[in-house]
């Protein structure tokens, strides 16, 4: 054991004083930006220790309550810019809208998303316009959403069914709503129930854990090594073949069925197949950009929407006359952000969760009231208070 102490301590220290010695290199080659305000920071981790314990987005509004609606955190190497401010947002999604397109690179997005060759995680430039276009004309169109309208009208049969024929008993809500929105994603995706489906969700699952949670090869990105001691590397390799294996399998069974030429009945897997085969890009459609979007429909549509229904019958049985009156009515550059400057390279977050909880913005932040929400269609959609309510985010990203 003493062995492997050893060795292990040398690592650490001496990656330690790695960070420490470029971090002083950088203090004196650099001049000092003017910064939004921060909360103390430690050496070599930053503000890391700021976000310990309490929810990020709860503990990062109390940060914001001491030192402005604009903060600046260090995530290790990385800058970590918070909003606050609907007028800040403002400036975020449409003054600066271009500057703040692009997305951080990360580990998970190389390893897992076939070196961001998806939409969600590409860089700004052609690639993401072209993807953009692509899921905006075709996969998400009107017509195609509403194509799969007797899917989701199934599947929401098969859920109601489900919850009363357990009537009387314990139920896992939250499961079965995300059982439902994988159910309805794969079979507009696939055309069918995809017959590695469990394996294909476990994977997918251990995919929105990468992604979402903390990794610290993504905040110190300059120590590549980390990746191996972490046996983060090996882990999203691991999931990456898997999901690779299955999605070759599911694209192998239709292009032997052949691809439908009359739009009817088609999937989103004949879709982006048909559109490769057609050509026509600036870039060409590879078949790792069609697996790579597959993988950002199953992330968007199913956490997103089993969370949103989760949280909204959570609120109607917590709020049992609010059910009563529904039966009855069913950063690429350099950017100035107020007053402060927002290094090339931030990472920018908009905590829409304290900006929706904010007197200054909202009557009864903290209370259940749906029709406050009703008065934003009075609001001017140009203004500031457009920015008030962003569930779904804004601007060009």
């Amino acid at each position: 054991m003493e062995s492997l102490l050893f060795p292990a301590l040398a690592i650490v220290v001496s990656t330690l004083l790695l960070l420490l010695l470029k971090q002083l290199t950088n203090r004196k080659h650099f001049a000092k930006p003017n910064l939004p305000p921060a909360p103390w920071k430690l050496p070599i981790l930053g503000s890391i220790h700021h976000l310990i314990g309490e929810h990020p987005h709860r503990r990062l509004r109390t940060i914001a309550k001491t030192h402005g609606p604009l903060l600046h955190l260090k995530l290790g190497e990385v800058d970590l810019v918070v909003i606050t401010s609907p007028d800040l947002v403002r400036q975020v999604f449409k003054t600066h809208d271009l500057k703040f397109a692009s997305r951080p690179e990360l580990l998970a997005g190389k390893l897992i998303f076939y070196n961001d060759s998806d939409f969600a995680l590409a860089p700004y430039g052609k690639l993401w316009i072209q993807l953009r276009k692509i899921c905006t004309m075709e996969l998400l169109s009107v017509r195609r959403v509403k194509s799969f309208g007797f899917i989701r009208e199934d599947e929401g049969n098969r859920l109601v069914e489900s919850i009363r024929a357990a009537a009387g008993s314990t139920v896992n809500l939250s499961e079965m709503l995300l059982s439902a929105a994988n159910a309805t994603v794969a079979r507009a995706a696939f055309g069918k129930e995809c017959a590695h489906e469990q394996s294909f969700l476990s994977a997918m699952k251990k995919t929105s854990k990468y992604l979402s949670g903390f990794s610290v090869v993504d905040v110190f990105p300059s120590l590549t090594f980390l990746g191996e001691i972490a046996r983060v590397r090996r882990g999203m390799q691991r999931v990456h073949g898997d999901l690779d294996a299955i999605l070759n399998e599911i694209i192998e069974e239709h292009e032997a069925k052949g691809l439908k030429g009359d739009g009817e009945g088609e999937d989103l897997v004949d879709v982006l197949l048909k559109l490769q085969k057609q050509g026509g890009f600036d870039l060409p459609l590879t078949h790792n950009n069609v697996k790579a979007v597959i993988l950002d429909l199953f992330l968007a549509g199913t956490d997103t929407s089993s969370a949103t229904l989760e949280w909204a019958m959570t609120e109607l049985v917590r709020n049992p006359h609010f059910m009563q009156r529904l039966k009855q009515r069913l950063c690429c550059e350099t950017v100035e952000l107020g007053e402060y400057t927002v290094p090339a390279g931030s990472r920018v977050v908009v905590n829409a969760w304290a900006i929706m909880r904010d007197a200054r913005w909202w009557e009864g932040p903290e209370r259940f009231m749906p029709e406050k929400f009703e008065k934003l269609e009075a609001l001017d959609s140009g203004g500031v208070a457009a920015f008030d309510y962003i569930p779904f985010g804004g601007g060009r990203r």
